[in-house]
């Protein structure tokens, strides 16, 4: 999760991002003493959590926390009318948290199974 390049973001454009990760970033500004990374007021923040349903044009996106090195990592399911996408930028099994990603393999069988 990388902030930079946010302040250049058109702020019609929605940022969809985990609750705590807004966090993170929130917090990375206030710190920051770079003057053009910084404004990142105004931008078009849509919030989630694990058990959410995001509805983005017609898409079904269904956020899942991950086990990460970094905090506040997700893995997504993606309801199309052709089927299911899943994706995660990365994940660990061997964590202190792994019972997370497995919540998200759970997750993905879940979804499977629903027509």
């Amino acid at each position: 999760m990388l902030p930079y390049g946010l302040s250049f973001v058109n702020r019609n454009i929605p940022i969809y991002t985990g609750v705590f990760t807004k966090k993170i970033i929130s917090a990375y500004y206030k710190c920051s003493k770079d003057s053009i990374t910084n404004n990142y007021g105004g931008l078009n923040w849509n919030l989630f959590r694990t058990g959410d349903i995001l509805d983005i044009k017609g898409l079904k996106i269904i956020p899942v926390h991950v086990d990460h090195s970094i905090p506040a990592a997700y893995g997504f399911i993606i309801k199309t009318s052709g089927g299911i996408v899943v994706y995660t930028g990365d994940f660990r099994m061997h964590g202190p948290l792994a019972s997370m990603t497995q919540d998200f393999l759970d997750e993905i069988k879940n979804a499977l199974k629903v027509p």
